[in-house]
């Protein structure tokens, strides 16, 4: 689980990188799409997964070897909304 909320906050209010990778490749009503956006990289190996964070090699947000080497807690942001990133308390006082 990368983020958790109700449906509204989801759709208008997402803070992780991956929720917004998965929103913007769902089919829209009236609008025809030459293809669908893809998020970068290759999903980690769950069998074996990296120390970090799950996300690192896919993620725009990492800045510091601190997601290479641990894996972040799922924090809340707001009543009802947590998300699994060390970016996520930063960008909601932003």
């Amino acid at each position: 689980v990368v983020e958790q909320a109700d449906t509204a906050t989801l759709f208008g209010d997402h803070r992780h990188p991956y929720t917004a990778g998965l929103l913007s490749s769902r089919p829209t009503r009236g609008r025809r799409r030459a293809s669908l956006p893809t998020i970068p990289g290759e999903p980690p190996d769950l069998a074996n997964p990296p120390p970090g964070c799950l996300f690192y090699d896919r993620c725009p947000r990492r800045s510091d070897e601190r997601c290479a080497r641990q894996r972040p807690d799922l924090v809340t942001v707001a009543p009802g909304h947590q998300v699994r990133s060390f970016y996520a308390a930063r960008d909601a006082e932003s």
